[in-house]
């Protein structure tokens, strides 16, 4: 119960960050932007450290402390780079769609 209400939170946390930098910035681009790195941060984050403490007790790479911090540096790490590319990702996704929207309606403005 406790996991669900702190993911629970930490999401509620992302969203409302994510919309108050789209408000101050302006931007409805950059409130995705930062919905994107900031929740797949969280994401690899959690993944990451299941992962290193999986990777740990087999092999015995050395303490849990440390272990444990650089499993989330790397978690972070490995969330912006993801988050960026997903958001470039879906940047170029919609701007094909647009394209392809308007080249649709060009055409049907033609035929008629």
């Amino acid at each position: 119960m406790f996991i669900v209400i702190v993911i629970g939170l930490v999401s509620a946390g992302i969203i409302s960050t994510s919309v108050l930098v789209g408000f101050q910035q302006r931007s409805v681009s950059k409130g995705f932007k930062t919905f994107f790195i900031v929740s797949s941060i969280f994401g690899s984050t959690i993944v990451s450290v299941i992962a290193f403490l999986f990777i740990n007790m087999v092999y015995k790479w050395g303490q849990k402390d440390i272990s444990i911090v650089a499993e989330i540096l790397c978690g972070i790490g490995f969330g912006c780079l993801f988050g960026f590319l997903m958001y470039k990702a879906l940047h170029k996704i919609i701007l094909f769609l647009q394209r392809k929207y308007k080249l649709i309606t060009n055409k049907k403005e033609l035929d008629i």
